[in-house]
């Protein structure tokens, strides 16, 4: 069974510190493209699979009506997520709330790592009242676009693909989501597109947020640290290139729950 965890690489305070930058860095448009597909600026809503909780937080200040709730899976992340905001453990397979108990509910780069996105999906719009707006944000793998391709990243990007199969996630995800939320039964379905790229914050932060995770799954499948250790270097050459230009998709959808 798929679910969100903290520290993909099974260093948790290092992953914590990454998914803060990448909040930081484009939170602002992806909040903006949350309220673009319908997100409510007031009412009672929950982040699914929350992490760390710190986009949660920057959303629950932008959106001061919304009363903005937390759940994930992993106690650590439980832990850390509760200095931000109010959360709940539990599974997003059999979410803890009743039926129509929130106005809305989101996800953030968490469909990816379930093994059955659609039966989480279903589940999360059980808990949103008929009316109501489900949304999700995640990336697609194949839309990440370097110029010029760090030396063997093509052999990195494929082990990362293993590394989600292997978990029973979707690389993908992000441009699966708009037939996702249609065949999930959801109305009304919306789109946006969120880029993230060198131009935001520069070589070396997107390839600490984007690169880096590639890298690290790609260590785990490859168990070549001679060929690994190339790699690295090879990034962090790409990062000194001022010539260097890369960006990868976010893709932001909502659905509304239809009538009982």
């Amino acid at each position: 069974m798929g679910h969100y965890r903290v520290g993909e690489f099974e260093a948790p305070q290092s992953e914590v510190v990454r998914l803060a930058a990448q909040a930081e860095l484009i939170a602002g448009q992806e909040r903006a493209a949350l309220r673009a597909v319908g997100l409510p600026e007031a009412g009672l809503g929950i982040e699914i699979g929350c992490g760390p909780g710190f986009f949660a937080e920057g959303l629950a200040r932008s959106l001061p009506g919304l009363d903005l709730w937390g759940m994930d899976v992993d106690p650590y992340v439980v832990r850390e997520a509760r200095q931000r905001l109010r959360v709940i453990r539990g599974d997003a397979n059999a979410l803890p709330f009743a039926t129509a108990r929130f106005d809305c509910a989101y996800s953030r780069l968490f469909l990816r790592h379930v093994s059955d996105p659609k039966a989480v999906l279903g589940e999360i719009a059980r808990v949103v009242k008929p009316g109501g707006v489900v949304a999700a944000i995640d990336v697609s793998d194949a839309s990440l676009l370097l110029d010029p391709v760090p030396a063997d990243f093509a052999a990195v990007a494929a082990a990362r693909h293993q590394w989600f199969d292997r978990r029973g996630g979707t690389a993908d995800m992000g441009h699966m989501l708009p037939g996702l939320f249609t065949r999930a039964g959801l109305d009304d379905v919306q789109i946006r597109t969120v880029l993230l790229d060198t131009v935001a914050g520069g070589a070396g932060a997107f390839a600490q947020i984007v690169l880096t995770p590639f890298l690290q799954a790609a260590e785990s499948v490859l168990n070549d640290p001679a060929r690994i250790g190339a790699a690295k270097r090879a990034v962090d050459a790409w990062t000194t290139d001022r010539a260097a230009f890369g960006t990868i998709t976010l893709f932001v959808v909502s659905g509304r729950v239809p009538p009982a």
